[in-house]
């Protein structure tokens, strides 16, 4: 199984299990507080990971994609949301 198909899974799991759903938000606040470097990052991004060389590979992502300096954060939107995109000059 591949990483879109193993997010999928987790994604389907959690509309159908109240339990998991919240088990998977916990973990996700706790990566979020912890850090792309913590513990409890790598725990987290394990639900989503099908092998340790995935897991791996899932961590340096987005450190690879945050090499171009760019100063536009963008957030996702859900019915209850709205996206927000805010662009800073760079000094």
């Amino acid at each position: 199984m591949g990483a879109n198909a193993e997010v999928m899974e987790v994604v389907q799991r959690t509309l159908l299990d109240v339990d998991y759903a919240a088990k998977v938000k916990a973990s996700a606040i706790k990566a979020f507080l912890g850090g792309s470097s913590s513990p409890d990052f790598r725990d987290f991004m394990n639900l989503f990971a099908t092998s340790p060389d995935q897991l791996k590979d899932m961590a340096t992502v987005g450190a690879a994609a945050c090499t171009c300096n760019s100063t536009t954060a963008t957030t996702g939107s859900t019915p209850l949301c709205t996206t927000t995109t805010t662009t800073t000059s760079g000094s």
